[in-house]
């Protein structure tokens, strides 16, 4: 009778052992959850707010303290230390982490970043090269690159690079954000580096012939947008761009070619003032005039519907040829009207207050 009484004990002991041991689980986990309300909170704020991050933290150290075993606890811990700049003792719970879940990209993830933080690059590299982390990395610079916080995207860019030396994305996009700091010299070295792991991605070719136009050099710009045509046959801006340089070198055919190309692929003005340039240089002003009023024309039109947007310096410029034309051709009256367009566009422009002073005393 005793021993059945002992054991009968000893079974309600255990329940309740094992009840406090599932309740403690269970509590460990709904805290973590509560952490991660405000951890994920914190991670769609551009600048977390501190608040979020102090319950964030609150609540995983709670976790802890119900259930030690509970990894998502230790990875939600150190993304929360990371944010706040603890790293090295982010270092200490990710670790833990990563080694009872190998196989987790997330871990490994952010373990790299809290070797990161405490300046282990080689460490961090190490973990980044984990599976697909390198989008990860490449995805952060996107983040920074669209808010044009551009030292912050370059960092993640460079990071993806090493991760993965030979993946042209980042490289070019490095590349691109180079460019719009207007860093030349690097802008063409990242874009040099992504033509040789690309040869035949025509927008990269695209991207070297703009970097060389800025720096005055012509031959190297043509050479480069030639290529970009022979890869993307129907790329407008590069034939127009094309047709433009041709003509201030003074090669005509070349300049009507691609004008004309140009024109048969988009409605964009440029190519209309452009081949109206050459017929007037050619001294066919009938069809010259045709050509700068389409260029007119057409610069209103996609102003209304069409990006990106033609400026204002480029409408000023077909407005002032269209109007010397008309002169030329003694269509005075319509001169005149356009030089007038031209006060509307820019009030203070020299070349059309001149032309209206001469014109209007006759």
């Amino acid at each position: 009778m005793f021993k059945r009484i002992v054991r009968s004990f000893a079974f309600v002991l255990l329940g309740f052992l094992l009840l406090a041991g599932i309740s403690r689980v269970l509590l460990g986990s709904a805290f973590a959850n509560l952490g991660f309300v405000y951890l994920n909170r914190s991670l769609q704020e551009h600048v977390p707010q501190q608040s979020n991050l102090t319950s964030a933290n609150y609540w995983f150290l709670r976790a802890f303290v119900w259930d030690q075993r509970n990894i998502r606890t230790d990875y939600g811990l150190g993304q929360v230390w990371i944010m706040q700049g603890r790293y090295s003792e982010a270092v200490q719970v990710l670790e833990r982490a990563v080694e009872n879940r190998p196989s987790d990209v997330l871990m490994h993830l952010a373990l790299g970043d809290a070797y990161n933080g405490v300046g282990d690059r080689d460490r961090a590299i190490g973990e980044w090269q984990k599976d697909e982390i390198k989008r990860v990395l490449y995805y952060r610079g996107q983040r920074y690159e669209k808010n044009k916080e551009w030292e912050k995207a370059s960092y993640w860019y460079m990071a993806a690079m090493e991760v993965d030396p030979n993946w042209v994305t980042p490289c070019y996009s490095l590349g691109q954000v180079r460019r719009a700091q207007e860093m030349l010299p690097e802008a063409l070295y990242y874009l040099l580096r992504a033509s040789s792991l690309a040869p035949d991605d025509p927008s990269i070719h695209h991207q070297l012939g703009l970097i060389y136009m800025s720096q005055g050099k012509t031959v190297q710009t043509i050479e480069e947008f030639e290529q970009t045509l022979q890869l993307a046959p129907n790329d407008m801006w590069t034939t127009i761009y094309l047709a433009s340089l041709y003509l201030g070198q003074g090669d005509l055919d070349r300049t009507t070619y691609y004008a004309l190309r140009a024109s048969a692929q988009s409605q964009y003005p440029r190519s209309h003032y452009v081949l109206g340039t050459v017929y007037r240089q050619q001294g066919s002003l009938g069809m010259a005039i045709a050509e700068f009023e389409e260029a007119v024309r057409l610069a209103s039109w996609w102003n209304q519907s069409q990006e990106p947007r033609v400026s204002v310096d480029e409408m000023v410029q077909y407005h002032l040829a269209l109007a010397q034309a008309y002169y030329d051709t003694d269509r005075v009256q319509e001169a005149i009207t356009v030089y007038k367009a031209v006060l509307i566009l820019d009030p203070q422009n020299a070349p059309a207050m001149v032309a209206l002073q001469r014109l209007e005393g006759k």
